[in-house]
């Protein structure tokens, strides 16, 4: 693998970036001032990557897959952008994601013969930084470059270079609204280089990627129809039924990842500007640590449950989160409310979505996709739902990816 180094794009250019990344952001303060750019949504290229295609596959996927990936195939560079796009209030913001392509030949730079097919690939819930696709240089989906995809990969709102900011964790509208904008940066990064690209698009994500998955296609379709030609969703395990999900923690007092579940407050609260009071939500060494396990990004998931610790969820959920809606105190109102706002069963999809879940899915419940299945199927949308039988969240991402990998067209003849 051959590390390219900073690409320019302008001393000016790139000097406001440094700048804007030193000066971050801090509550209450100014939003910092975006870097001039010519274009409307690309500003820069911060770093990149190039992998042989033997190297690419096991860098995405390994060997655990049964798909033969090209040994032989062209190389594949991964740029990290940055690009313009708006915080939940509508105050613009730099982020990032990476782009993951073939090199056309040995020259690294020659122009392709056709337009290349593109993938807006969403990724999985991640806490720490250092997970961010901009970090990690890849994310699963990112193999389909192997099959001649330019795949688009957001790090969302909180990672990569707005790492200052929080991360509004399953909300709809900002995650969506990060990835399109994204996608708009990305066509404008492959004009500068005459790399053609094709109008239509594929979306995929498993898990959180899964709901972000939709989510942009909804804000897609009914935002953008002139701009983003979608041809198929695919999506894997996704919390589409936030409220359903909540209300089954309240019955049950039980969450096998409690990380997800803390995130689930902090991320709605800044997606949706409610102002909550932490300490009428969390209880316990949460309520005393979460700035420092959630807010900082410094920690893994995992790593977060083990500061949390397993078991009942009343030992870091307020006990008012067990009270009926019409008891519970301000702040899980206003949460309510955002859960409604924010699960994805309720509107018209126009492209076909192709569900794959297990059915024995423990974080994002097989009935997430059964309702979005109905709730679909009830408006004459093309919708398919792939039960995966007896398969937890993490043993039914086998098949998503190969229902992927199907769906994508990429099977090796």
């Amino acid at each position: 693998m051959k590390r390219t180094g900073y690409y320019n794009t302008g001393k000016a250019l790139l000097s406001a970036s440094l700048l804007w990344l030193l000066a971050g952001c801090s509550d209450g303060g100014e939003t910092p001032p975006i870097p001039e750019s010519p274009f409307t949504y690309f500003i820069s290229v911060s770093d990149s990557a190039q992998y042989t295609a033997e190297e690419f596959a096991a860098k995405t996927v390994g060997t655990s897959y049964p798909v033969t990936f090209p040994e032989n195939g062209a190389d594949i560079r991964v740029d990290i952008l940055h690009y313009t796009t708006v915080d939940p209030t509508g105050q613009p913001v730099v982020a990032s994601g990476i782009v993951a392509y073939p090199l056309p030949d040995a020259n690294r730079e020659a122009q392709p013969v056709a337009a290349a097919d593109v993938l807006l690939a969403e990724h999985y819930t991640i806490a720490a930084n250092r997970e961010a696709p901009s970090e990690t240089m890849c994310i699963m989906e990112s193999a389909a470059a192997l099959f001649g995809y330019v795949v688009m990969t957001p790090d969302y709102l909180g990672f990569g270079v707005s790492r200052e900011l929080p991360h509004p964790y399953l909300h709809a509208k900002s995650t969506a609204r990060a990835s399109i904008d994204f996608l708009f940066a990305a066509r404008e990064y492959f004009e500068t280089k005459a790399y053609p690209l094709k109008e239509e698009i594929y979306i995929a994500g498993y898990s959180q990627g899964g709901a972000a998955a939709l989510a942009v296609q909804q804000m897609a379709e009914e935002e953008y129809p002139d701009d983003v030609h979608i041809v198929k969703v695919i999506a894997g395990g996704g919390p589409y039924d936030l409220t359903a999900i909540v209300d089954e923690l309240r019955a049950t007092g039980e969450m096998t990842r409690p990380s997800m579940l803390a995130m689930i407050p902090i991320g709605l609260d800044y997606g949706d500007n409610l102002h909550l009071d932490y300490n009428n939500v969390f209880t316990g060494a949460l309520l005393s640590n979460y700035n420092e396990w959630i807010i900082s990004k410094n920690y893994t998931t995992d790593e977060i449950d083990d500061r949390i610790g397993m078991g009942a969820i009343n030992r870091y959920l307020h006990a008012d989160f067990f009270a009926p809606a019409e008891t519970t105190n301000s702040e899980f109102r206003k949460l309510n409310e955002s859960l409604v706002r924010n699960s994805l069963i309720d509107w018209t999809p126009r492209a076909p979505i192709v569900l794959v879940h297990g059915t024995s899915d423990e974080l994002a419940p097989f009935y997430c996709a059964q309702n979005a299945l109905n709730s679909f199927r009830e408006r004459g949308c093309d919708v398919t739902l792939i039960p995966v039988p007896g398969q937890t969240h993490y043993g039914s991402a086998t098949l998503y990816a190969l229902q992927l990998i199907l769906n994508l067209n990429i099977l090796p003849q």
